[in-house]
């Protein structure tokens, strides 16, 4: 599945939070704007991540920076 990704400026840390899921990143689209693909099923694991903040009906996950696994 491909999504876009609006983080919060932290983009290494999104990737690398997608990448930990075996996703990866298509395309930088801005400074805080990724493209990503992953595995449908693996989009809740985003979220146990703490990586996830939202996501809105477009299906556009904001992601909170310098969360990542480390959690709250």
């Amino acid at each position: 599945m491909v999504l876009t990704v609006a983080t919060d400026g932290d983009v290494e840390a999104v990737a690398g939070a997608v990448d930990e899921l075996g996703g990866s990143v298509l395309e930088k689209l801005r400074f805080d704007m990724l493209e990503i693909s992953i595995s449908e099923d693996r989009i809740a694991d985003l979220d146990e991540l703490n990586a996830v903040t939202s996501m809105n009906a477009e299906g556009e996950l904001r992601f909170a920076a310098g969360r990542g696994s480390e959690g709250n």
